[in-house]
This record gives C-alpha cells, sequence and structure tokens, in this order.
C-alpha cells in the first residue's frame, strides 16, 4: 500500500477518478456519460464489506487492474491526515479491511477513515465506487467489470431496493421534515426514467393517479 500526497493525488489518482465520476457528489448525478453501466448499492454506510469486497478484487483482476485507488472525500483541508492511497488488489483486505486480529491499514493511518465518505476507483479509470454516509453506495464501471461482479453477488441488483426501503422508512418516521428530492433524479441519472418509475413503484414510493402518476417524493 502506497500513501499518496495530495500534490500525487491530483497528478496520478484523481485524473483516474474523474474518468468515472465528474464530481464527488452521490447525492447528484456523478457519474460520466461514458460509464455505461451504474447500480446503486445498500446497505453500506461509509465502507464496503463482504461479498463486494471479495467481487471488487475478482472483477478488477479480469480487466487487468493491479491495484486500485482509495480516496476520502472528506479530509482535513490542512493535509495533516492521510486522504489518499493506491492499494495493490493483492493487499487490498489487509488495507481496507483488516481483520479481528489487524486493524486496517488505512484507519491505522487515518483514523476518520471509517466515518468518512470515499471513493475506491480503478487505476486504469475503468470502474469506481463511492461509499456515503447515508447507507448506500454508487457503483459504475465497464460492462465487462459489472458482469464479473453480477456473477460474484448475485443479488447486487436488487440492493436499490434496500435502499428505496430505507428511504421510505426515513419518510414515514419523519414526515416532512426529511428532504428527499435527490433521490427520483439519482436514480433516474442511474436506471433511467422508465425503470425508475418501476422501482418507485415496487418500492411504494409512487402511486398512481388517473392521469398518471404521483411520486411521493
Amino acid at each position: 500500500m502506497q500513501t499518496l500526497t495530495e500534490a500525487e493525488y491530483l497528478s496520478e489518482a484523481e485524473p483516474k477518478l474523474r474518468q468515472v465520476f465528474a464530481d464527488d457528489n452521490p447525492f447528484t448525478t456523478p457519474f460520466k456519460p461514458s460509464v455505461s453501466e451504474r447500480l446503486i448499492i445498500a446497505p453500506y454506510k461509509f465502507i464496503i464489506e463482504p461479498p463486494l469486497t471479495e467481487a471488487v478484487i475478482t472483477a478488477a483482476s479480469s480487466i487487468g487492474d493491479q491495484g486500485c485507488y482509495l480516496s476520502l472525500l472528506w479530509r482535513d483541508e490542512t493535509g495533516s491526515e492521510p486522504a489518499h492511497w493506491y492499494i495493490p488488489l493483492s493487499e487490498f483486505h489487509h488495507a481496507y479491511i483488516g481483520d479481528e486480529n489487524h486493524q486496517a491499514l488505512i484507519a491505522y493511518e487515518n483514523p476518520f477513515f471509517s466515518l468518512s465518505e470515499n471513493a475506491i476507483y480503478s487505476s486504469q479509470g475503468e470502474w469506481g465506487i463511492i461509499v456515503t454516509h447515508e447507507w448506500f453506495g454508487l457503483l459504475g464501471g465497464t460492462p465487462e467489470f459489472i458482469s464479473v461482479i453480477r456473477s460474484c453477488v448475485p443479488d447486487i441488483g436488487q440492493q436499490v431496493l434496500k435502499f428505496l426501503e430505507h428511504i421510505k422508512d426515513c419518510k414515514e418516521s419523519n414526515g416532512s421534515g426529511t428532504t428527499l428530492e435527490w433521490v427520483r433524479p439519482l436514480l433516474t441519472h442511474i436506471y433511467g426514467e422508465e425503470m425508475t418509475k418501476l422501482l418507485m413503484l415496487e418500492a411504494g414510493l409512487a402511486q398512481f393517479k388517473q392521469k398518471g402518476m404521483k411520486f411521493l417524493i
């Protein structure tokens, strides 16, 4: 694992990040138009977990990646704490997750890692994941990469429904005090207009009216 300075990130890693994500805000429309395969993944808060971690290693290896980058999106502006790393795939578990006997190397370097939104992304700019503080993540990449992910995690295409269940629970528990205007545009960005309508119907977040549908968010 290699810790990157901010200058090294800007010259080496950020160009790869920007091949996947136009910006770092997961609550808008972050994917570049060239990223044809996109998914909302849930439940994930701040970090991804097995079996997705193993799937990422397998899928990244299958398209020729030797490693990946990880960048904290919430980071110390003074630069006093490390915020960017290059991780060989062979070290990913040890560096990112750790085990019952060892703290993850990244968490050891930056104690705020497990409380920071972050991006994991291809060393070739072929795929990327943003993990948020709101119980979900965004995953996108080439068809080849996503095909391997789907084969390793067969239910990954249904995880968006878990995300929408969470959104529905938030709405029902907090009512008008919950701001959810970002949900439908994000869904449309990921899945397109027609699939978004179907997903919201299935999740109980839309209702039929005589002349069409009324969205509840």
